[in-house]
């Protein structure tokens, strides 16, 4: 082979280069069709209504901490150890819940939950009971938290 000149690539290995690159671009290509919709954050309704969700359901699981990261920093740093938990002894007795309405403005929203328990009088309300809470989320600290403060 004369100096200056590319050796040839055997075949095996341009046709292996050519899958793998078509792997490549096809990964790629997948990535930015499903990629585009990732990024695109959610709009403020559905983004309250999903952490709202999160919060009741790690509430009703006793993952308080988890529960209590979903308030304002101030809620956050005026509770002593235990008291946020006292507030939910009942939990076990919740069946359903279900965030049920959730109006946005730029920076707050109003959130109402339904809550269905069991009562702790048998044979009362057919052995249920619904009620609804009312909650103020606001966008702060760079995502939507609950302020109970309101």
């Amino acid at each position: 082979m004369a100096s200056g000149q590319a050796s040839p690539i055997p075949t095996s290995m341009a046709s292996a280069g050519v899958r793998s690159l078509n792997r490549v671009g096809f990964g790629v290509l997948a990535c930015v069709i499903s990629g585009c919709a990732m990024l695109k954050p959610l709009p403020p309704e559905e983004s309250v209504r999903l952490r709202a969700m999160q919060r009741w359901t790690a509430l009703k699981d006793g993952r308080f901490d988890e529960a209590l990261s979903y308030h304002v920093s101030a809620m956050r740093g005026s509770l002593k150890p235990g008291q946020y938990e006292s507030n939910f002894a009942n939990r076990s007795n919740w069946l359903k819940i279900e965030v049920v309405k959730v109006d946005c403005g730029p920076q707050l929203c109003d959130v109402r939950v339904a809550l269905t328990a069991k009562t702790f009088v048998p044979g009362m309300f057919n052995g249920t009971i619904d009620t609804a809470i009312n909650e103020k989320w606001v966008f702060a600290e760079g995502q939507w938290l609950l302020n109970s403060q309101f």
